[in-house]
């Protein structure tokens, strides 16, 4: 049977010890379940029940599984709310984008009409008046 090596950390979660007692004890009693893979300090599992009096470490999953199955249900329900909120997003941004512009619309028209009653009327021309006679007797020619 092949046995199966967890890293300092790994055993040390399975014990229930911090990661400081496993590294302290290496040089005692763990010495010969240590083994070198790859440059990584790696313990036989084997030393959980012969040092520890713990067994084997069982797979998690099974006892967590109706829970990770919840989980994943509710994310899909949020994941269905979040696309609804980028859609109704979008909507108002073209909602909003579209009322910005009849505003700046508004506001062109209102300032010609503004500026167009602030100028004055225009005068109509008249002809010049040919200039007046001077004298006794002009204003008996009219």
């Amino acid at each position: 049977m092949k046995t199966k090596l967890l890293t300092i950390k790994e055993f040390a979660e399975a014990a229930g010890v911090s990661t400081q007692a496993i590294y302290k004890r290496l040089a005692t009693d763990l010495r010969p379940y240590l083994q070198q893979v790859e440059s990584r300090k790696m313990l036989d599992n084997k030393a959980l029940k012969e040092v520890f009096n713990i067994e084997s470490c069982k797979p998690v999953a099974n006892d967590l599984q109706p829970i990770i199955q919840s989980l994943q249900e509710e994310l899909k329900a949020k994941n269905a709310q979040i696309e609804a909120l980028q859609l109704q997003n979008s909507q108002l941004t073209t909602a909003l984008e579209n009322t910005t512009a009849s505003l700046k619309a508004a506001q062109a028209l209102h300032a010609a009409t503004m500026q167009q009653q602030a100028l004055p009327e225009p005068k109509e021309e008249k002809e010049p008046e040919a200039p007046r006679a001077r004298g006794l007797f002009s204003w008996f020619k009219k």
